[in-house]
């Protein structure tokens, strides 16, 4: 079982902008247009706060973008020095966008909105997958949940604070994914660094396969039924299903199906970002399923391909992971293909976080699954493998 990839195991440092205190929801024009935000730059557990070297000088860079409209106008700046950064508020004043809105006519019932868009540096706010996953890392921008513009007094509920953000992440030329994330220390409910890996790896596939088999037919005849579990955000699936929309026919498309699993408490944010990005993949069936690893799985038939990302955190889940992995590969074949089905296999995406998750290939063993590892590291930082059924296992489907 391969444990070395040809590419680079310099390790990637992305890091995640997020508000340390979110805007309101609403902005009142009868009282202050002016409100306070916080940030913090985090890792994708958002359990450690990003140090900047000595020598590096980091600005978070502030600006308001008015719902219907592409320009941003930037307000504000502050200096990132690390943790003491973090609990700085920032005061917004969005005169600026409130002055063009008095304006403008607008349907009853139905208020202006803003946005407030954050980005360090001159990395933007919109996130490239492909250089974020480069060994020099990037920052991922931030956007906020829309900020309605009132012009009456409003009830505490409507001026509490949308503790969501959105990371706008580029698939290809001019074609953006929204992926909304929720405040707090839900993991289920942010984007992590192996999604943002195993989401760079797929695109790679598809424009430019290797010289191994299996990656020459991925890119010739891509999988068209694609089981992924632990979705979480919904990133992989929704990535995928936006590229297979360049790489197959229409006929092809109209029968692709991809299910994006995860656990009950996670629909409600993959639900809303499957259908916030539906545009992107409008022939392309895409769906949520709740999974628990820990219950039985049978599905119905074998699945061309299984994704899944960061799903390697706790060890005390590996036994149900592999288990859940190897059911859906052993599956019957649809119907329709019979003996002609394809070979089905996993890419298994990980992040190296600490040393109990060497456990996993011994559960992977256990489950009579073999694996090889296809890009990064074994050992640092990341990596992503292959994994398949043993030959004994397959002769018993």
């Amino acid at each position: 079982m391969a444990t070395t990839s040809s590419e680079s195991s310099t390790p990637t440092l992305i890091r995640y902008l997020c508000f340390q205190r979110y805007p309101p929801r609403c902005v009142n024009l009868k009282s202050s247009h002016t409100f306070q935000v916080g940030f913090t730059i985090t890792n994708d557990l958002r359990d450690e706060v990003f140090l900047p070297l000595d020598d590096d000088e980091l600005t978070i860079h502030v600006g308001l973008v008015a719902e219907d409209e592409k320009d941003i106008e930037r307000v504000g700046s502050m200096p990132w020095l690390g943790p003491q950064s973090a609990y700085k508020m920032m005061s917004i004043d969005c005169a600026c966008l409130l002055e063009a809105k008095r304006g403008k006519k607008r349907r009853r019932g139905a208020p202006a909105a803003f946005r407030v868009v954050a980005w360090v540096d001159d990395h933007d706010h919109v996130c490239d997958v492909d250089e974020l996953t480069k060994p020099a890392g990037g920052f991922l921008g931030l956007i906020s949940a829309p900020i309605d513009i009132f012009n009456r007094e409003q009830d505490a509920r409507e001026a509490a604070r949308a503790m969501q953000s959105i990371r706008r992440l580029r698939i290809e030329e001019n074609i953006f994914a929204e992926i909304a994330e929720e405040g707090g220390f839900e993991l289920d409910k942010h984007i992590w660094d192996a999604s943002i890996h195993l989401s760079s790896f797929l695109a790679r596939l598809l424009r430019s396969p290797g010289s191994s088999p299996w990656q020459s037919r991925f890119a010739k005849d891509p999988p068209l039924d694609v089981l992924e579990l632990g979705s979480g955000t919904g990133l992989v699936s929704i990535f995928f299903a936006s590229l297979l929309l360049s790489s197959l026919d229409v006929a092809q498309q109209k029968s692709a199906r991809l299910v994006a699993t995860d656990l009950d408490s996670a629909q409600p944010l993959l639900v809303q970002n499957i259908s916030a990005n539906k545009h992107l993949y409008p022939r392309i069936h895409i769906e949520s399923a709740p999974c628990d690893w820990t219950e039985p799985f049978a599905p119905l038939h074998r699945p061309d391909l299984v994704l899944v990302s960061d799903c390697t955190y706790n060890p005390s889940y590996f036994a149900d992971l592999c288990r859940t992995i190897a059911s859906a590969l052993r599956a019957p074949p649809p119907r329709d293909v019979g003996d002609a089905a394809r070979d089905s296999f996993c890419l298994l995406a990980k992040k190296h976080r600490h040393a109990d998750e060497e456990a996993l290939w011994e559960h992977l063993r256990d489950a009579l699954l073999t694996y090889e590892l296809v890009a990064g590291s074994a050992t640092d930082d990341w990596g992503i493998w292959l994994v398949k059924p043993t030959e004994e296992a397959s002769g018993s489907c």
